[in-house]
């Protein structure tokens, strides 16, 4: 299913007459490496919905993107800030929770997270994941 995500994505910013040609090139140039990104995600062994609607999610944004420094922020990775002792996110068009999910479980395979780690862990899991949360009984 991510393959058609991408080519529907691709087809979208392709024919797309609502913006110039330079728009259209930045959009472009943002495409592979967020499709790379996901695929590198599916080679970890993440689960394969959560993969897709992070991609979804950031093409949600893609039509916002229409300069090189919009894209070098649609192409950053969704990390929280540690601001008063939890983790929050910026107010960023691009960002995506289930990016965020997918690098806190990566990260918790390292080593335990601090309590305000975990916590947000366990609720982007609960948002993203609700009915495994429930099987798991979290």
């Amino acid at each position: 299913m991510l393959d058609f995500e991408y080519a529907k994505a691709l087809v979208e910013v392709v024919l797309d007459t609502t913006c110039s040609e330079k728009e259209r090139e930045v959009r472009l140039e943002c495409l592979t490496p967020i499709f790379g990104r996901a695929n590198a995600y599916l080679k970890k062994g993440f689960l394969p919905n959560v993969v897709e609607a992070f991609f979804v999610r950031k093409m949600e944004g893609l039509p916002l993107v229409s300069t090189k420094q919009d894209m070098q922020d649609f192409l950053k990775v969704s990390t929280p800030h540690y601001f008063g002792g939890k983790f929050t996110v910026s107010n960023i068009p691009y960002y995506s929770e289930e990016e965020e999910l997918l690098l806190w479980s990566e990260t918790s395979l390292r080593g335990p997270l601090i309590t305000a780690g975990y916590e947000r862990y366990m609720e982007l899991f609960k948002k993203i994941l609700p009915q495994k949360a429930e099987q798991i009984n979290f």
